[in-house]
């Protein structure tokens, strides 16, 4: 959601709260349920994640380019 406006931004995380897929609360966004974020990233997922390994290496302890839970 890069270069999105705040209240954008707001309206896209409560909507995804209100329909179980995140918990909000102040500073912080929790994950609630992976799979329906999955289906609503529509084949985007993990693309970023992908090219961020690729280029610079994991990003979070353990993870490698070939990480299947990185790569969609």
């Amino acid at each position: 959601m890069a270069f999105a406006q705040r209240p954008t931004v707001t309206n896209i995380l409560n909507a995804m709260q209100a329909a179980g897929r995140i918990e909000l609360s102040r500073g912080k966004i929790t994950v609630i349920d992976r799979d329906a974020l999955r289906h609503t990233a529509a084949g985007s997922y993990g693309l970023p994640e992908a090219y961020w390994c690729a280029q610079i290496g994991p990003y979070r302890f353990g993870a490698t380019p070939d990480d299947s839970s990185i790569a969609a």
